[in-house]
């Protein structure tokens, strides 16, 4: 994987994870309809996943090494299944405060991730 592919990937990955951070909170705070949590959760998820898939696929460079490879690919999983979770239970405020924790939290490493290249 080149340096370039990487820093797209980990920027796309801290996009999406704080899109799906937001998400959470609105859900946790009940200013979002189920509904559009469910919709929205199940489309953030599913391109966090392809992303996921596409990182796992690939493999280090002399540019970037295996480990921060493997590490992305971690955390889009990672960011994948919290979406999934939310997508299945849009109406859970508790799964949806841990939800935005934990996203913020890979939005955070992935963006420091994308840094150290």
């Amino acid at each position: 994987m080149s340096s370039y592919r990487f820093e797209r990937d980990t920027a796309s990955l801290t996009s999406l994870a704080s899109d799906g951070a937001l998400l959470a909170d609105q859900a946790a705070k009940g200013r979002a309809p189920s509904q559009f949590v469910a919709v929205h959760a199940s489309e953030v998820g599913a391109e966090v996943g392809d992303l996921a898939s596409v990182v796992r696929s690939t493999h280090g460079s002399d540019e970037v090494s295996d480990r921060k490879v493997t590490r992305l690919a971690q955390l889009a999983e990672r960011a994948s299944g919290l979406l999934e979770a939310l997508e299945h239970a849009p109406n859970d405020q508790a799964l949806a405060r841990r939800t935005r924790v934990e996203l913020s939290g890979v939005a955070d490493q992935a963006e420091m991730l994308g840094e150290s290249v």
